[in-house]
């Protein structure tokens, strides 16, 4: 959990006035799903499905040519006709900027893609058959499930979540945390929370006076936590946290009550829709829940890496480094018999680069398909990230250069970087290669 929170807070990007640094690397990440629905409002769900109760998105850009290509659970489709600026993948849908126009388009399984905004749009977040912006002039909240977008705030938000056709936000205005499944938005907080996530039709937060996590299951409020947990991870319906006082962990799945799974503090958990895998803090072996169940021991060996998605738990061995997929009531079945150099989850599919091809492939249902020989950029999962090559702002006499191709000093010269939305709420790690110039202001 601390990884994710991490990995979060270091993919806040500067906007369109200020240098943003080049993403070239790949990002990971877990995504909630508990299926595609149907219902008035954003909250519609996304895609077709496959009849297991969700549909997965892995996007990725081509090595030779650029373009954007995506999977939603069964062929490949080209989703862009020119490579992107940048781009982000739910469970079900993709997003990304034109690479022409900076506009914003999304594409889900069984749709052409869409253009959802005029203009270059301020921040973006991708989560489980939706996808939520703020608009590049005004600042409002829209959000996007496959129908008509729709504007949820009336002032710009401080702070946002995308869950499983559910947005929650902090009021730009008030402070208090909002939320919508679709309806008219709910107030949940009559104070600015310390923390929050959407989920699947659910909300978790900590108050901002005592710390207490509470839930909101799309009417009601109740709070869960005698002591201000640790930390906390929602995907889902499915809710997991480190309690303040002992540190063990407890989950949470929809309507049922807590349940703890840990006899002490874990090292890292993930949290997937029905799903908690975690490293014990005594033994470091990884072990798992599923539908809140009791613990499953899937490694006695603490594991290189370890990702949790709709049901299913994908890690790599800390010992072997092969990667192993661990659903309920089965045994972990071997996925790559070489370390992956990249793991993606999104749903109950598994995504990663194979250690020795460089392919990109997916497991699912048993078994791997390749999607690419030459994947670029790779995204899935509600934790998508933000790839882009851009330069960062060089000096000029008297300042150091700015934005795109423009500097704030009196300097001749200065290479600036273009104008990028934040892509926040994302994971991944990159390094800068890109570059850009123009004259110094």
């Amino acid at each position: 959990m601390a990884r994710k929170q991490l990995l979060k807070a270091l993919v806040l990007f500067a906007m369109a006035a200020q240098s943003v640094s080049a993403q070239t690397g790949t990002g990971s990440g877990t995504g909630p799903g508990t299926g595609s629905g149907s219902g008035s409002g954003f909250g519609a769900g996304s895609g077709t499905g496959d009849g297991s109760g969700g549909t997965p998105a892995v996007a990725w850009t081509s090595r030779s040519t650029g373009l954007l290509r995506g999977w939603f659970g069964s062929s490949v489709e080209e989703l862009s006709q020119t490579p992107p600026r940048a781009f982000v993948a739910g469970d079900g849908v993709v997003a990304w900027l034109s690479g022409a126009s900076g506009k914003l388009w999304g594409a889900m399984a069984g749709t052409s893609p869409v253009e959802l905004s005029g203009s270059v749009p301020r921040q973006v977040w991708a989560g489980k058959g939706i996808v939520a912006w703020t608009s590049g002039a005004s600042g409002m909240l829209w959000a996007w499930t496959g129908r008509e977008p729709v504007q949820l705030s009336q002032s710009p938000p401080r702070e946002v979540s995308v869950g499983g056709g559910t947005v929650a936000w902090v009021s730009g205005s008030s402070g208090t945390l909002w939320a919508s499944t679709g309806g008219e938005p709910a107030e949940l907080s009559q104070s600015r929370p310390r923390a929050f996530q959407a989920g699947t039709g659910c909300v978790a937060w900590t108050s901002g006076s005592n710390g207490l996590l509470w839930w909101w299951n799309g009417s009601e409020r109740s709070d869960i936590s005698q002591s201000a947990p640790r930390s906390f991870e929602l995907s889902g319906r499915t809710l997991a946290w480190s309690s303040g006082s002992a540190g063990v962990l407890w989950s949470k799945t929809g309507n049922g009550g807590p349940v703890q799974l840990s006899q002490s503090i874990p090292r890292a958990y993930s949290v997937g829709d029905g799903a908690v895998a975690w490293v014990a803090g005594s033994s470091g072996a990884l072990f798992a829940s599923f539908d809140g169940g009791g613990a499953t021991e899937l490694s006695s060996v603490t594991p290189a890496r370890f990702e949790a998605g709709r049901g299913v738990v994908a890690f790599v061995g800390g010992s072997s480094g092969k990667l192993f997929v661990a659903s309920a009531g089965g045994a972990s079945e071997e996925a790559s018999s070489a370390s992956p150099r990249g793991l993606w989850v999104s749903d109950d599919a598994v995504a990663f680069v194979g250690g020795q091809s460089g392919k990109l492939f997916v497991y699912r249902g048993g078994r791997s398909t390749e999607l690419s020989a030459g994947p670029g950029t790779v995204v899935a999962g509600v934790l998508g990230a933000m790839q882009m090559g851009t330069g960062s702002g060089g000096s000029g006499t008297g300042g150091s250069s700015t934005g795109p191709g423009t500097g704030s000093g009196s300097g001749s010269s200065g290479s600036g970087s273009s104008a990028t939305p934040d892509f926040s709420g994302l994971s991944g790690t990159g390094s800068g290669t890109g570059s850009g110039s123009g004259s110094g202001r």
